[in-house]
């Protein structure tokens, strides 16, 4: 699907000053502002999507300080396991340190958090930080820190699907 006149334009306009600026790190972050100006985020329904994300990020850090980590679909449930998934992935792991057991899993604090509530290395931050938080992890059964302000709202509510299941009875 062809994008607007007005959309097509904007894209190209945004394409022609980075190729024309050297690149620097300013540049980089004015870049990012000037893309979310021109291409504000929508969330799209997808096939496999059951909820959809509202909310900006108030930089309350609270999801930095008490996190569950997971590999693949699992949480991890281990200092050891942990340690193991370090050696194999530094890069993704090399910021959080465990802080204590539960019947759920690891609960992790990333070392990089700031007194601000900020990131100290925001620009490497691993995945699992630049898609936090996913649906993917809520569907596990993680929940929002208290002053979380995003929320997931199921794209179908929960008494259509009870009433689509009373049906094929």
């Amino acid at each position: 699907m062809p994008l607007p006149p007005q959309r097509r334009l904007s894209s190209r306009l945004y394409l022609t000053i980075l190729g024309c600026v050297p690149f620097s790190s300013l540049l980089l972050k004015w870049s990012r502002k000037l893309r979310h100006r021109l291409f504000p985020y929508k969330e799209v329904v997808e096939k496999g999507k059951y909820t959809v994300r509202t909310g900006t990020c108030n930089q309350c850090g609270d999801c930095c300080k008490n996190l569950f980590l997971t590999y693949g679909k699992q949480v991890i449930q281990s200092v050891e396991d942990f340690n193991a998934l370090q050696a194999l992935h530094p890069d993704e792991y090399r910021f959080f340190e465990p802080q204590y057991e539960t019947e759920t899993g690891v609960v992790f604090k990333c070392h990089n958090l700031g007194e601000d509530n900020l990131c100290m290395d925001y620009e490497a931050r691993p995945i699992f930080c630049r898609s936090y938080p996913n649906e993917a992890g809520i569907l596990m059964g993680a929940k929002l820190p208290k002053d979380c302000s995003f929320t997931f709202t199921p794209l179908v509510p929960f008494e259509a699907v009870l009433e689509k299941a009373n049906a094929t009875r």
